[in-house]
């Protein structure tokens, strides 16, 4: 049978703590704006580095440019030999047939 209640060492938070859905971290944006400036001279700098003559410069280079224009590739995600993968869940509330 699994544990009730917090772990050791856990603090329940109030219900209605932290960030409301769709607010946005202080601590990010100002580094977002900040990014969002030194876009042009990145994106030379990274037009510089696909001509390199560092065959891993160039290549790093590239693959940057791809994952921006089009995504980073799906990767998949399976078992041994490509098979499934099984989770088990635990939550701490005992199965019907335990409870007898």
């Amino acid at each position: 049978m699994g544990l009730r209640g917090p772990q050791p060492g856990t603090v329940r938070k109030p219900q209605n703590s932290g960030r409301k859905k769709g607010t946005l971290n202080k601590a990010t944006v100002d580094l977002k704006a900040i990014a969002r400036t030194m876009e042009p001279e990145a994106t030379k700098r990274l037009g510089q580095l696909l001509r390199s003559e560092n065959e891993a410069v160039a290549l790093g280079a590239v693959k940057e440019v791809y994952d921006r224009a089009f995504g980073k590739a799906t990767q998949v995600v399976s078992g041994e030999n490509g098979g499934a993968i099984y989770l088990m869940v635990s939550t701490g509330v005992p199965h019907a047939s335990e409870t007898d």
